[in-house]
Order: structure tokens, then sequence, then C-alpha cells
């Protein structure tokens, strides 16, 4: 029996007596540091989102696949989730009251119906 036979045999007794899956043991052993790939497309999904601060996951993965990535829009969506980067909404359009055009006429009780109107027409002349 070689040395990777015991220690292979090692892991096996232990995850046995722990009850665990041998594969949770060697992937606890995986680095928990976030992979170099996931960083590069990090700092391109902060440089568009930077740039277009409306942009959620469907835009900024159609602006990157426009540049030429090769990107999926479920990985910008978790990217995008852990990173905490939210798409501002825009305010909706919402048109004046009708009545907020309407205001009062700065017409004094002494004018005549002539005078105001030429103020209607806006063809009112100082004579």
């Amino acid at each position: 029996m070689t040395r990777l036979d015991r220690s292979a045999a090692t892991v096996l007794r232990l995850c046995q007596l722990a009850q665990l899956p041998r594969a949770t043991y060697y992937r606890s052993l995986e680095a928990k540091a976030p992979r170099a790939a996931d960083m590069e497309m990090r700092s391109l999904i902060h440089a568009v989102s930077l740039a277009n601060r409306h942009y959620g996951y469907r835009r900024i993965t159609h602006a990157l696949r426009r540049q030429g990535v090769a990107v999926n829009g479920k990985r910008v969506q978790r990217l995008m989730r852990e990173d905490n980067l939210i798409a501002q909404r825009r305010k909706p359009f919402i048109p004046p009251p009708a009545d907020s055009c309407l205001k009062p006429l700065p017409i004094s009780r002494s004018s005549s119906m002539r005078s105001r109107a030429r103020w209607w027409d806006g063809r009112s002349s100082h004579r």
C-alpha cells in the first residue's frame, strides 16, 4: 500500500465515522477565494453598470456580448447579486394634471371685456 492509498483510506474512514460523503471533504479543500475569471467578469460588469446605471442584468449581458465577451445571463445575474449591483429604476413619466395649465387671469375688475379678449388672443397691444 502506498502513502496515497493510506491517506485515501484515512479520508474514507474519517468520512464514514462522520457520516459524510467523501465529496464533501474534497469540496472543502477547494479554495474559497473567488476565481480569477469571476474577478475579470466582475470588473467588466462594474464598468458597464457604472456607465449605465439603469441597466439590469439582461441589458448588461447584451452589452458585454456586443463587446465580444462570451457570457451567460445567469452568471451576470449571480455576480450582480453578489456585488449588490441593483439597477436604479427610472421615474415613470407622469403627465401634469389638466387643470394645472389653466391659471387665473391677472385682470383687474376695471378692465373691459375687450381687453380680456385681447389678452387671451395674445394680440394685446398697449395703445
